[in-house]
């Protein structure tokens, strides 16, 4: 990632003739991005490009053009088109991969509200520096054929086990479903509601683990956390849960009855399978209660809207909410039903997309959440 500084050094007030146009200030910059590139491809070391990041500051609005140009020239190089590239005989290699960062961050008004930006709306805020990170590590991976839905892209690597050292505010833990893991999300896990809050949250000061799976049901959570050591043979992996779960100060574990409705209605009325799942999950909260510490604040996450539904399914979900919110073993449930819901809100296969996934973030109140 380069060219902000060169591009946005500059003041138009004292710039040459010779520099002052959009079009000579993009061919200077990206040229001097494939110089970088070409030397680390002459090591043999391959390259992904970024374009340069957003940015809203009022006083550099006048660079905009450039700054256009400058990305669509570095796209136009790595996808090939070669159309306008100012230096096309540069570069003997080109790089693997392009990233538009202003898709991964976009400098609007619904980033700066999340604290996702610095006051000069030039620089990343540190939340939104993890932001980034996480969308970028979607790219990555895909890149290598790898899909990473669930688990923190935060985690410490460079710990050799264990949690590392937690921050001063504590640790929430993150446990749940397909939702919680951020599936159906355009960038699955970073757009995800529940990554969403963690960015919140980390501003904080809290530490945030999401460990939700992709694909899991309330009656699998429910044997995990009840026979801790007996369904992963990875013992470092089964003491690092229970450390987790040991060191929370919040747990959020957040399923639905619709991650169990598409298998089980099959030989189940919707009534009994939304009874099996209540059974599963309350047994789910009083495992938790008595895995970690007397002081650890135990939320649920309500049921979801369901993408198309009965009045008498939704009526269902309600008394299910009801019926949550008065076990003594949790704290709070989040209320996923309120507002109002369409079925432009969910993925064809019935998920939260991420319109669906911005409408649950807005469901959680931080304070009811934190306690």
């Amino acid at each position: 990632m380069a060219g902000t500084n060169d591009l946005l050094s500059e003041s138009p007030a004292t710039a040459t003739a010779a520099t002052t146009t959009a079009a000579r200030q993009a061919a200077e910059v990206v040229r001097a991005i494939q110089k970088l590139h070409l030397a680390c491809h002459q090591r043999s070391v391959n390259t992904l490009a970024f374009s340069m990041p957003d940015f809203g500051s009022p006083e550099l609005l006048a660079k905009r053009e450039a700054w256009l140009q400058v990305n669509g020239l570095l796209k136009d190089w790595v996808s090939g088109s070669n159309r306008g590239d100012p230096n096309s005989g540069l570069a003997a290699g080109k790089p693997a991969l392009f990233v538009d960062s202003s898709v991964l961050l976009p400098c609007d008004k619904a980033s700066i509200d999340r604290g996702l930006w610095d006051e000069d709306r030039v620089h990343f805020s540190p939340a939104g520096s993890r932001h980034f990170g996480r969308a970028l590590a979607q790219h990555v991976l895909s890149y290598f054929g790898v899909e990473a839905v669930g688990g923190s892209p935060d985690e410490d690597m460079d710990a050799p086990s264990g949690l590392g050292e937690l921050e001063e505010g504590g640790l929430c833990l993150v446990l749940g479903g397909a939702a919680a893991a951020g599936a159906g999300a355009s960038l699955a896990g970073p757009g995800g509601w529940a990554f969403q809050l963690a960015d919140a949250l980390e501003e904080s000061g809290l530490k945030v683990e999401n460990k939700a799976l992709l694909g899991s049901r309330a009656k699998a959570w429910q044997e995990l956390l009840e026979s801790p050591g007996n369904n992963d043979n990875n013992n470092n992996s089964n003491q690092e849960f229970s450390d987790l779960l040991a060191q929370a100060t919040v747990v959020l574990l957040s399923l639905t009855p619709q991650d169990e409705m598409a298998a089980d209605l099959v030989s189940a009325s919707l009534e009994q399978v939304v009874g099996q799942f209540a059974e599963s999950y309350r047994h789910c909260a009083r495992a938790i209660r008595a895995r970690c510490g007397a002081k650890t604040r135990v939320v649920l996450g309500g049921p979801h809207p369901p993408s198309s539904s009965s009045e008498d399914q939704r009526k269902l979900l309600v008394r299910l909410r009801d019926v949550m919110s008065a076990w003594d073993e949790v704290d709070h449930v989040i209320d996923f039903l309120q507002g109002c819901w369409g079925d432009e809100a969910f993925t064809d296969c019935g998920l939260p997309n991420d319109l669906g996934h911005q409408q649950l973030l807005t469901c959680v109140n931080r304070s009811l959440l934190l306690g």
